[in-house]
């Protein structure tokens, strides 16, 4: 399901030293994964794998919020919630196969998009020409 709530975006980078991007790389990044990337757009998602079928809200001009910040412990993570500022209204999400929705309880997608993200990250950052010290642990 996707809101057309506006939001409040919440995000915590872990690892030691400096992060491998800024700040407004990764919430930007963040906030175009978990917006609808199917309705009114001509977009290739095929890249995301299953990142392409979540969708949190419609659009991320939605996002009337933002925190950000950075911790230093040795295991690099990060955390992202999302929260209703105004009351949400709930919409299908389009991007969903019918199925899926239908057999997955919302705890068992809740741990799907959790791992898919995990994935996405450690792709995204173990692609970069940067240091690969902030590969999510396996």
């Amino acid at each position: 399901m996707t809101t057309d709530a506006d939001v409040s975006l919440d995000l915590v980078v872990r690892g030691p030293g400096q992060p491998p991007a800024d700040a407004t790389n990764y919430l930007g990044g963040i906030s175009d994964v978990l917006q609808d990337k199917i309705v009114g757009r001509n977009l290739d998602v095929a890249h995301l794998g299953e990142l392409a079928a979540v969708a949190l809200y419609r659009d991320d001009r939605q996002i009337r919020h933002i925190e950000y910040g950075e911790r230093a412990p040795n295991q690099p993570s990060y955390t992202v919630r999302i929260h209703h500022l105004s009351p949400p209204t709930a919409a299908p999400a389009a991007s969903t196969p019918p199925d899926a929705a239908l057999e997955e309880t919302p705890t068992e997608r809740g741990r799907r998009v959790v791992a898919a993200l995990a994935a996405k990250g450690a792709e995204l950052v173990s692609s970069s020409s940067r240091s690969t010290r902030y590969r999510a642990a396996g």
